[in-house]
């Protein structure tokens, strides 16, 4: 359901599943929730998800906060183009930085906050 990689001290998730939705989320949250530390940088690859309903989007949204709450960040890097439509429509980019890739999403880890 999940694969984990670090680079440059990001963990990196990438899903194994083609939908996030309700009849998965829970257990999706249960595998995330093992890798995120205290403070962590998290980079979740949406890749092979290609369906995501309201309970995925929750799921999303509820891990950006666990690590915002813990000084923690999370960026969302190659969705998919149901994905792009859903982020487009929720507004989720003026949340979550959302990357075409994953150079790019690492890269923006690596940069110094703005002022």
């Amino acid at each position: 359901m999940l694969t984990v990689e670090t680079a440059d001290r990001v963990t990196i998730l990438a899903p194994t599943i083609d939908r996030l939705d309700a009849a998965n989320a829970a257990a999706f949250r249960l595998q995330v929730d093992a890798h995120l530390a205290l403070g962590s940088r998290v980079l979740l690859d949406l890749e092979k998800i290609q369906f995501l309903d309201s309970t995925g989007l929750g799921v999303i949204l509820g891990i950006f906060r666990q690590l915002k709450g813990s000084g923690g960040e999370l960026r969302l890097c190659r969705p998919g183009p149901h994905v792009q439509t859903l982020f487009r429509m929720v507004r989720l980019g003026s949340k979550i930085p959302v990357h075409a890739d994953r150079t790019e999403a690492l890269a923006a880890f690596a940069a110094p906050p703005a002022a």
